[in-house]
């Protein structure tokens, strides 16, 4: 089977030029689930989502000013301008999905202490806490990759995605709020609010990709 090599190559430097910062958020993550394990602290508890499946996405954005001159750099080598979209989308969608494991480990392990206010570990729980931080996470880069193409937002791109941070870590937090009342007060499978959250998350990043495919194609650097 024939692998695509600039593909590879692109998404092999991009990893190698984020690993420091991704490796740090593992670290913090993983000293956040140790704290709680043995405090039970809640409020730790609910951040570990975002610190291993937002923040990590988070910093992909903020590295985009500073990966002008790369991008610039990628365009003198054979290589498709659609392969240089794809791997920056694969790389956010592998993240992204690559904390979810650690997230699910944490909470199956934190389930099991006897701190009263850690929940137990259960199937609903997971995807109820996994929607939300992986909701926002491509939510975000959904709307700021495109934009971080125009000619007004480059020069302006890190104020804009700290700008993102906000307003979308508040779109997360609504849909985690949304998902606990509406399961209450509707009594709806535990499952089923999650899963949809989750595929139109993916639907939009879909979407963002193919607008920003055509962006690209038209980009002068």
């Amino acid at each position: 089977m024939q692998t695509n090599k600039p593909m590879v190559g692109l998404l092999t430097v991009s990893f190698n030029s984020s690993k420091g910062n991704l490796l740090i958020y593992l670290a913090i993550f993983l000293a956040a689930v140790v704290f709680v394990f043995f405090t039970g602290e809640i409020m730790v508890y609910g951040m570990l989502g975002i610190v291993i499946i937002v923040l990590p996405v988070y910093s992909l954005v903020l590295q985009m000013g500073a990966a002008d001159k790369w991008e610039r750099f990628q365009l003198t080598m054979p290589l498709r301008r659609i392969d240089v979209i794809k791997a920056q989308f694969l790389q956010v969608g592998i993240v992204s999905i690559a904390g979810v494991p650690f997230f699910i480990a944490a909470l199956a392990i934190l389930g099991t202490t006897s701190h009263e206010t850690i929940p137990a570990f259960t199937v609903g729980l997971t995807l109820s806490s996994i929607a939300s931080p992986l909701f926002s996470a491509l939510l975000y880069y959904a709307i700021l990759f495109p934009l971080a193409l125009t000619r007004i937002a480059e020069s302006i791109i890190s104020g804009i995605a700290m700008v993102g941070i906000i307003l979308v870590s508040a779109a997360g937090a609504a849909v985690g709020y949304a998902l606990n009342w509406a399961e209450n007060t509707f009594a709806i499978p535990a499952v089923i609010l999650p899963v949809l959250i989750l595929v139109i998350a993916y639907a939009v990043f879909v979407v963002s990709y193919l607008i920003t495919k055509k962006m690209y194609a038209k980009h002068n650097f």
